[in-house]
């Protein structure tokens, strides 16, 4: 694995454990301001993932990175 890949992974894994945590945080949240802004959190990272997986793709000899499920992803119930 190359530098670049090397960081690259990273990168991807500190923003898949972020959103596992604020997802978490949404969970247990009763505060309707509060559920929004981690929402918002959630979206932000669900985008910053996505490009991630695109320039991994793009190289096409990058590491192969998990799909996030965005399954998970909160519905707007606020």
């Amino acid at each position: 694995m190359s530098k670049e890949e090397a960081a690259r992974w990273r990168e991807w894994e500190s923003l898949r454990l972020s959103r596992q945590t604020v997802l978490q945080q949404f969970e247990a949240s009763t505060n309707p301001r509060h559920r929004k802004m981690l929402q918002d959190s959630l979206a932000a990272l669900d985008e910053k993932l996505k490009q991630n997986k695109e320039q991994s793709q793009a190289s096409d000899h990058g590491p192969r990175m998990e799909s996030t499920d965005v399954s998970s992803k909160p519905k707007s119930d606020l």
